[in-house]
């Protein structure tokens, strides 16, 4: 569903504007009841998000990660929250295949502190039991399950 909906560009300039390389998106008002029980806006922020399907996405790489998905019609899910009794969000689930497929978008191998952590995710999940694809974004994007 796409909802479309003005707002004041004063409330727009104060938003949190992503550094995701991602243009589109929307913009969230948070509220919350005052003591008189009347709601008071209590937080602005922009959620990057591809502008097709208007799901969030983290970055530029992995709204290419989505549109693909789109494109080859792969059933996926988005996590945007991370359940309680887990460690990791993954940043795509194929959940139509047995064992679910995690997909990971390798964005920033660069970067030591990131390969590692992104070791430590792949571990966890292998552990879990899930399949898990890696896409490092320096090479090209190929998904093969």
């Amino acid at each position: 569903m796409n909802m479309h909906y003005s707002i004041p560009s004063w409330i727009y300039d104060k938003a949190a504007l992503t550094k995701a390389g991602v243009d589109t998106g929307y913009v969230v008002i948070w509220r919350k009841e005052r003591e008189n029980g009347k709601l008071a806006d209590d937080q602005l922020i922009f959620v990057p998000a591809e502008e097709n399907t208007f799901i969030p996405v983290d970055s530029s790489y992995e709204r290419t990660m989505l549109q693909y998905l789109v494109e080859k019609k792969i059933n996926f899910k988005k996590p945007l929250l991370m359940p309680i009794d887990e460690v990791y969000r993954p940043d795509f689930i194929l959940d139509k295949q047995k064992p679910n497929v995690i997909i990971e978008v390798a964005g920033l191998m660069n970067n030591i502190d990131y390969v590692n952590h992104l070791r430590q995710k792949r571990a966890h999940y292998l552990d879990k039991g899930y399949k898990y694809l890696e896409w490092d974004v320096r090479k090209p994007l190929k998904i093969d399950i």
